[in-house]
């Protein structure tokens, strides 16, 4: 428990104080006002002198019910702002923290570094067009055309292949086809017994 904790405390337990007294009076106002009725109700020179009697009676203590109220909102200000104050330590102790772990974080690296890891990327995509150019120059017409002689000899294959598929395909269809002509019929309509003599 801190000392600005204790002292957190003490206003909440003066607050809870003044606020009891606050209510004690307004009790007071009300039961002077309710004098201050019923002896000017009475029409006598008494009632008169007790009705103004509490009249000042409640004068002051309305009055202090004004000075309570300003002192209990002095200390809900007071509170207001020592919690305010809390947070925004809270706050700046968080900022401080993330900043020391950022700092943490970028010590593992350093601007040269990173400035090292771009160019040696930069490299590699260089060397690498530089291959591509090397291999694009090596090959000369002869060998485009070769390479065309080769996709036009695989590209005949595959038709080889898919018109082989086919006629096998049709092959099956017509044998299957024959079977079917050679079955006996199936008769349409149901057998009929024979007529007894």
């Amino acid at each position: 428990v801190t000392e600005v904790d204790r002292q957190v405390l003490g206003l909440k337990t003066q607050r809870r104080k003044l606020t009891a007294h606050a209510k004690r009076v307004d009790d007071a106002i009300a039961r002077e006002t309710a004098i201050a009725s019923k002896a000017a109700k009475e029409g006598t020179a008494a009632g008169r002198s007790a009705a103004t009697r509490a009249l000042r009676r409640r004068r002051l203590q309305t009055q202090m019910s004004t000075r309570v109220f300003e002192w209990l909102m002095r200390v809900e200000e007071l509170l207001s702002s020592i919690e305010e104050a809390q947070a925004t330590a809270v706050v700046v102790e968080r900022l401080r923290q993330g900043n020391e772990a950022l700092k943490r974080a970028q010590a593992g690296y350093s601007l040269d570094d990173v400035n090292a890891v771009l160019e040696g990327m930069e490299d590699a995509r260089e060397h690498n067009e530089a291959v591509d150019r090397m291999m694009a120059a090596h090959l000369n017409a002869e060998d485009d055309e070769a390479v065309e002689e080769e996709l036009r000899a695989m590209e005949a294959e595959e038709t080889r292949e898919r018109e082989a598929r086919e006629r096998a395909d049709a092959r099956e269809e017509e044998e299957r086809a024959e079977v079917e002509r050679e079955l006996p019929a199936i008769p349409s309509e149901a057998p009929v017994a024979a007529a007894e003599e």
